[in-house]
């Protein structure tokens, strides 16, 4: 319920209140249903299926209507045909901030952490 009136609380569309319901079924399941096998994962496993389902999530926050979310979920998985020309420009014009936007998301930091550590020793108190 508390994800559902989130939704709402962002705006009076449906496409909020689909959003809220993802919400709802995907921390659900992880508690109830996948989230001990989700555990057993490696962390980088772990991370990309956070990363996607955020991604997913997003899509039906910012869609004009649950249709053209419906159908950007479609292009997503690559069942929408060949992308649109807005696509085409976003993927073009802005490829360095989408390498830079995938190198952060990654875990930089723990990677080099982990890496330090095995060159010197764990760093003291």
């Amino acid at each position: 319920m508390v994800w559902l009136l989130t939704g709402l609380w962002h705006g009076a569309a449906w496409t909020y209140v689909t959003w809220g319901g993802m919400m709802l079924v995907l921390l659900a399941g992880e508690k109830y249903c996948w989230g001990r096998g989700l555990s057993r994962l490696p962390s980088p496993v772990q991370h990309l299926y956070t990363i996607l389902l955020v991604v997913f999530s997003m899509v039906m926050f910012r869609s004009s209507g649950i249709g053209y979310g419906l159908s950007y979920f479609r292009s997503m998985i690559g069942l929408g045909g060949r992308p649109d020309g807005q696509a085409v420009y976003y993927l073009l014009e802005y490829w360095p901030e989408w390498i830079a936007c995938v190198l952060a998301s990654l875990p930089v930091k723990v990677w080099a952490q982990r890496s330090l550590e095995r060159r010197e020793g764990p760093c003291p108190p």
